[in-house]
């Protein structure tokens, strides 16, 4: 309950601070409006049809409101001259945020335009932050560094502005990316299905682009797992999204049938269309990389991506990040299919419904663009940590061995079982002088994402902090005898702990309390020589341990002529057992 509790409290606070920021810039955007005389609606297709759509859209609702549940299948008050469902799911008929405009005065409906554009920008924001925290990305600094970039990013600033509903790709993409990844999770399709039919009630065009950044986003997470999942489980993932997005479609038939049906029949589709050029011009290209750099008019076929210097400072953090991580990875590999999709003109013709070339879909590379700088600053932050906490506890050690020598600390803290003050910082001190072997160790032990790890004698928790990593969908057990070493290393386990993804366990291996075939992995890093019956505490191990399933003993102690003496009197002191005798 405290963490729960604390967990509730970290999101409020995040709540208020990317709230106030997002103000902050709102207010300082209408006051540039507002020096220039400048009106949202006075954009181009403002007043012309985004502001016309939406005065009818509030003129309907206000009559539903009264009693009247007439809807007119064919309107031509509005101009568009075509079916209502079929014409104004373009221009948001379905969309819920819409709804709002029934609050809104008959002498402030210009106030109410401007409202629902930044709403839009606001709700992104929140759909972003989501999406962070169904991907694993928890520090809170860090997600708000990316929402604040995808919120402003130039696709919302240019093509936002001018066309209002075209802020509902950038909403509903990260909605639709937490659904794929709670599937992938293997959770509820239920999010997901929800998801898909609120984004096609609300726009079946970008929505399309949706569709298709989820198929590249299901790729990438995909590949390279097709050992570790098997052809099967991947047929099966795929079947579980397709059913989930025919759920959603069925949810909102409605107004999808409608849409896409008039869409299909489109004087714009019937048209013949130029073929794409295999490439663009130099001009193009010259624009596309200023784009990552500021925010410039579209007069580049709708490449509008960029998230400042802050989207490409992320990007060039991970490009050039000794971290080597399946995260990141994946986010580098998801750059360089989309930077290609937006470098060919067919990527953006084939975005458009093969209709006509043009990159509408660009928020989804400001979308990953805004991501990547959330992982970056997110690895920063734990770079600094590690830097911090390795000072704090070499400043900790230098003033004490004035005092007292570290083998004095290391026989009152008592390796074979951590007690007291002395036993933390031994146990602080192990993490950094083991950290080299265990992560030799572990690049020859392949982890997949769904493996339930066990670590025996888990001591102050560095190496199941490094496992958590690589672990997503799986599960990590630690387990000690000493309560010193759960509580250090429920300190420096934290989030794993809080999201559920961890456990730990005051046992010891003479009787641990897991069934029979429990762990796919068993990991014991330096603490086999404390076993007190190593022969038969491998027997329990072993019990434990799936059939097929690995067991990784590390240990750095072995017997040769090269032992100093005082390495000899700590194995009589300690009677330390060397599984190299």
């Amino acid at each position: 309950m405290r963490e729960k509790e604390k967990c509730r409290k970290g999101n409020v606070q995040y709540f208020c601070m990317y709230t106030a920021g997002f103000l902050a810039a709102a207010l300082l955007l209408l006051l540039i409006f507002a020096k220039e005389h400048a009106s949202f609606t006075k954009m181009v297709d403002g007043v012309a049809q985004h502001y016309a759509v939406l005065m009818w859209i509030r003129n309907t609702l206000r009559q539903f409101l009264h009693g009247n549940f007439a809807l007119p299948m064919v309107d031509f008050s509005v101009g568009q001259g075509f079916d209502v469902i079929g014409t104004l799911n373009y221009y948001g008929v379905g969309d819920p945020v819409n709804l709002l405009t029934v609050f809104f005065a008959d002498n402030h409906l210009d106030q109410m335009y401007m409202f629902l554009i930044l709403f839009r920008m606001y709700l992104s924001g929140l759909t972003f932050s989501y999406y962070c925290s169904t991907a694993g990305i928890q520090r809170k600094a860090s997600v708000l560094c990316g929402s604040w970039l995808y919120v402003f990013c130039s696709f919302a600033l240019m093509g936002g502005m001018k066309h209002p509903l075209f802020l509902n790709g950038m909403l509903y993409l990260p909605l639709l990316l937490s659904g794929t990844e709670k599937v992938l999770q293997k959770k509820s399709i239920c999010f997901l299905s929800v998801s898909v039919a609120l984004a096609f009630m609300s726009n079946y065009y970008f929505m399309y682009m949706n569709t298709i950044l989820c198929g590249i986003y299901l790729c990438v997470r995909l590949f390279g797992h097709y050992r570790e999942y098997g052809i099967r489980k991947i047929l099966l993932l795929i079947l579980k999204m397709a059913a989930a997005w025919i759920w959603g479609v069925c949810l909102g038939a409605v107004i999808i049938l409608p849409s896409v049906y008039a869409f299909l029949h489109n004087a714009r589709v019937d048209t013949a269309v130029e073929e794409a050029q295999n490439f663009y011009s130099i001009a193009h290209y010259r624009k596309m990389i200023l784009g990552f750099f500021q925010t410039l008019p579209m007069t580049n076929g709708w490449t509008v991506h960029g998230t400042a210097i802050g989207g490409l400072a992320g990007v060039l953090m991970l490009f050039t990040s000794k971290k080597r991580s399946r995260e990141n990875c994946q986010l580098k590999i998801g750059f360089v299919v989309l930077l290609v999709l937006l470098c060919i003109p067919f990527g953006g013709k084939m975005m458009n419904g093969f209709a006509y070339v043009t990159n509408r879909w660009s928020y989804g590379m400001a979308f990953l663009c805004a991501l990547m700088a959330a992982q970056a600053v997110a690895d920063l932050k734990e770079q600094n940590t590690k830097i911090e906490s390795e000072k704090t506890e070499n400043n900790t050690i230098n003033l004490t061995t004035n005092e007292r020598t570290q083998q004095a600390i290391t026989i009152s803290g008592n390796p074979g079982k951590p007690v007291g003050e002395d036993g933390e910082k031994m146990l602080r001190r192990m993490n950094e002088s083991h950290y080299a072997v265990t992560g030799w160790a572990l690049e020859h032990w392949k982890i997949r994402e769904n493996d339930r790890i066990l670590d025996i004698g888990c001591g102050g928790g560095a190496t199941l902090k490094r496992m958590s990593e690589e672990v997503r969908d799986g599960h990590l057990t630690g387990v000690d005898y000493s309560a010193t070493s759960l509580e250090l290393s429920g300190k420096t386990n934290a989030e794993a702990l809080q999201q559920g993804k961890m456990d730990l366990v005051e046992a010891s291996v003479e009787k641990l309390p897991f069934a029979d075939n429990a762990f796919d992995k068993i990991i014991t890093v330096e603490s086999f020589y404390f076993w007190p019956d190593p022969q038969e505490n491998l027997k329990e191990v072993r019990r434990v341990l799936k059939a097929g399933g690995t067991f990784l003993l590390v240990a750095d102690i072995y017997q040769n002529g090269n032992l100093t003496e005082r390495e000899k009197e700590n194995i009589r002191n300690y009677h330390l057992f060397n599984p190299t005798r």
